[in-house]
């Protein structure tokens, strides 16, 4: 069975369509809107924010991070971002409302140490509670030397942080390393 293309006056016509369907669904849609939040907040179905945490989160010209820095923002924390200086311009993360302090990162293919001395200097500095990077692939390992470094008490702080051993996270991280131990697990 051939399928057979709409006509110029058909497309017009649905497009005219569901123009006037969707003006007509605004005023339900509005009312509808404002019941929620009328009840909702009757109701005090407001979740109880929790104390205000800190959280730092790395790789600040990802779409994942400016996506994360929100979540958080959202539930009631205090969103540190960082990123490299060569990506200034294309780190939209750090103009979110979201986000509470930015600090830029020395370049950690031109000195790992410094890259690692200067998120531990903001995690100082900011008092964080959580570190997340999500910095680019090329970097992860190097992150997780930072949370193994914050982890063994580095910093005087009780920060916790999300990524794995650096022996682990370099096993995900190489290809090679990776399918050598899905073959040593018989997978």
């Amino acid at each position: 069975m051939s399928q057979v293309s709409p006509t110029y006056l058909q497309s017009v016509l649905c497009t005219l369509l569901l123009i006037t369907l969707s003006v007509a669904v605004v005023p339900i849609t509005a009312v509808l809107t404002l019941l929620v939040t009328i009840v909702g907040s009757l109701n005090g179905s407001q979740r109880p924010r929790p104390l205000k945490k800190t959280v730092l989160l790395t790789g600040a010209r990802n779409t994942k991070c400016l996506f994360l820095a929100r979540a958080f923002h959202r539930e009631g924390y205090r969103v540190v971002v960082a990123e490299e200086p060569a990506w200034f311009h294309l780190n939209t993360t750090r103009f979110s409302n979201s986000v509470d302090s930015y600090h830029p990162l020395p370049n950690p293919v031109d000195s790992p140490e410094a890259y690692k001395s200067a998120i531990l200097r903001i995690v100082i500095r900011e008092n964080v509670d959580l570190f997340l990077p999500c910095s680019s692939p090329d970097h992860t390992i190097l992150d997780a030397h930072v949370a193994l470094a914050i982890a063994e008490g580095a910093v005087s702080s009780s920060c916790t942080s999300f990524i794995p051993h650096p022996t682990i996270t370099s096993i995900l991280h190489w290809k090679h390393d990776f399918i050598s131990l899905c073959s040593e697990l018989g997978m």
